[in-house]
């Protein structure tokens, strides 16, 4: 009878032990099953981010490419310090439309042209040689170049190529209806918004390069602070990449005109182009 009685235990045991196994390992297998819903979703949230940024960038096209590769290929034939070209829609065929060099001083392209020959008081575009070239960097751009003709309205002439469109800007009414500059490089097409004017004298404090965001904030401020005109429902801030366009004023050789633009980002190019696109095609 122990021994039946024994072996009725053991078999109890052994019937608990099972049952106690089986359904601790039914448990773990429910409980990992929807511990993995969590991580999947987080995933699927992660790739949508990924998707997100990559719609933000930009993308060139063969058409552009093709475009940008072949009036590179001419104008480095001419000149090989080329590094930008830009222009001011909206003037049709007098709008301004420049390259832009750079070189290893401030002095050459004042005397001299995009063709390397002389050309006193017109000269040529160009970048100052202290900025680094790539203009996808944090450093604020200053891009120079001669004035001719007019100063205080349009006024065509034949001398009017160069930088004398800037001066246009201190006007109120071009400013509002010249919103935008186009910078193209061998890489892809930039687009800026012309955010403010500002007459100064040519040894005005503003002349610095800053690239840290909270330097470029201040910059903006001391910008803004007397400006002729000035975009209010502007965007910029430390964080953009912007670009000044200097020339002089022929009414008094010691002023200068300083033209304000910020690099639209490619999370509202889109928005941006539609909604110049007017602009652009004149």
């Amino acid at each position: 009878m122990k021994n039946k009685s024994l072996l009725s235990n053991i078999i109890k045991y052994v019937l608990l032990l099972v049952i106690l196994v089986g359904g601790g390992f039914g448990l773990y297998s429910y409980m990992n099953e929807n511990s993995k819903e969590p991580q999947v979703q987080v995933e699927h949230k992660v790739e949508s981010n990924k998707e997100s940024k990559k719609d933000d960038k930009y993308v060139v096209d063969q058409a552009e490419k093709d475009y940008l590769s072949n009036k590179f290929k001419d104008l480095k034939a001419i000149n090989n310090e080329v590094i930008a070209y830009m222009y001011v829609p909206g003037d049709g065929g007098d709008s301004l439309k420049e390259p832009i060099l750079q070189t290893t001083n401030n002095s050459k392209y004042l005397e001299f042209g995009i063709d390397n020959k002389p050309a006193p008081y017109i000269g040529a575009v160009f970048m100052d040689f202290d900025n680094k070239p790539g203009l996808e960097q944090s450093d604020v751009k200053w891009i120079f170049g001669h004035a001719r003709a007019g100063i205080e309205e349009k006024k065509i002439t034949l001398d009017t190529r160069v930088f004398n469109n800037m001066n246009w800007f201190a006007k109120k009414d071009y400013f509002d209806s010249h919103r935008v500059v186009v910078i193209e490089t061998p890489e892809r097409k930039y687009y800026y918004e012309v955010t403010g004017v500002k007459v100064v004298h040519e040894d005005t404090k503003l002349y610095q390069i800053p690239s840290a965001s909270d330097k470029k904030e201040n910059f903006i401020s001391m910008f803004k602070e007397g400006s002729r005109n000035w975009l209010e429902n502007s965007k910029i801030s430390g964080e953009d990449n912007m670009t000044v366009f200097a020339t002089c004023r022929l009414d008094d050789v010691s002023l200068r005109t300083l033209v304000l633009a910020r690099q639209v980002p490619d999370s509202e190019l889109k928005e941006f182009l539609e909604k110049n696109k007017e602009l652009l095609n004149s």
